[in-house]
């Protein structure tokens, strides 16, 4: 609990101010669940970005499901089959004029990913390595500046880092049937984050050796 109330001290202190791009980088990869939902193709092709992506999609569909349910005053003469394209249109050009309120949905997003990471971190150490293991392993993702700046930006870097580590945490039950369905889970949307993530497989291959039952093979 303690080194969690850490992790999440050091990143709601990094938390960016409403205005505050920290990387131009971070505007492009906000709207690619925006051109998805237009039709188009996501602007950051060499990176995946698919869970944000897709929040970013939802995030939008809420939006205008909200404004085909409680249309604006001056929309009551449109019939229904064209307030649908309507609505679709207002929270897209809503959301183009205002991104604050899309990157303050993916922000604590992120930090709740990494928060997570930071907890299997600390399991995977400490069934290593006791005690000891897990404070160091949990101490290095919740405090390194690598995590925490990049959990203040809205890139694909912090999702796949943290889905990653998840991932290797869940090898602290090696024979829980529910945490090997976790591991794939996790890693899946960690490459989905970042394609390079799939180099990781080896080190899988290799902790399942190491961590599970050879007995049994679980």
């Amino acid at each position: 609990m303690i080194i969690l109330i850490v992790a999440a001290g050091l990143r709601v202190a990094h938390f960016p101010a409403t205005n505050e791009v920290r990387d131009d980088d971070d505007l492009r990869y906000a709207i690619s669940g925006l051109q998805l939902f237009e039709g188009l193709p996501p602007g950051m092709k060499a990176t995946p970005n698919g869970p944000q992506t897709w929040l970013t999609a939802g995030f939008v569909a809420v939006r205008a499901a909200i404004s085909f349910v409680r249309p604006p005053e001056d929309w009551g003469s449109i019939p229904a089959p064209v307030r649908f394209y309507f609505a679709v249109d207002k929270a897209l050009f809503d959301t183009y004029a205002d991104l604050s309120g899309l990157r303050f949905f993916l922000l604590p997003w992120q930090i709740i990913v990494t928060l997570a990471a930071v907890y299997f971190a600390f399991r995977f150490g400490w069934r290593i390595a006791g005690a000891a293991g897990g404070w160091l392993q949990g101490g290095l993702v919740a405090c390194l500046p690598l995590y925490v700046d990049y959990a203040a930006m809205i890139r694909a870097y912090s999702d796949a880092w943290s889905f990653s580590w998840i991932a290797i945490g869940l090898f602290a039950w090696p024979t829980s049937h529910r945490a090997a369905i976790g591991r794939t889970v996790a890693h899946g949307l960690a490459v989905a984050s970042r394609i390079d993530m799939l180099l990781l497989a080896p080190v899988f291959v290799l902790l399942h050796f190491l961590c599970c039952d050879p007995t049994t093979g679980r």
